[in-house]
């Protein structure tokens, strides 16, 4: 399958994951689970193309260190998406908001993740 042709991720920085209002209050208890795909999709840069779904309202930002410390492999693929199973809760380290009706909760947002 497709997982033949990842290589391991080589970065040791952040990662981010764009997501929806409607699922941080799941995302702050149980981390970023990969629902239907076998893992979760994340991008390597804030402003990367690749590993974001379009009109997200956050960019979570994700510690590569602390995935690993978990013992989680994280991977990357030929077109640049950074792929790891899950992503644990204490792994996210900074949430930005991207719109306005994220923007009004920004303060109970970053609370969810023990944000300051």
């Amino acid at each position: 399958g497709l997982e033949a042709s990842w290589r391991p991720y080589e970065g040791d920085d952040r990662v981010f994951h764009g997501t929806f209002l409607e699922a941080l209050t799941s995302i702050a208890k149980e981390g970023l689970l990969p629902g239907e795909r076998t893992h979760v999709h994340l991008a390597p840069a804030r402003e990367s193309p690749v590993g974001k779904r379009a009109n997200v309202h956050v960019m979570l930002g994700v510690s590569v260190e602390r995935v690993r410390a978990c013992g989680l492999s994280v991977w990357e693929s030929p077109n640049g998406v950074v792929l790891a199973r899950q992503v644990p809760a204490d792994a996210i380290v900074a949430l930005d908001t991207l719109t306005r009706r994220a923007e009004t909760q920004k303060a109970q947002l970053r609370a969810l993740f023990g944000l300051r």
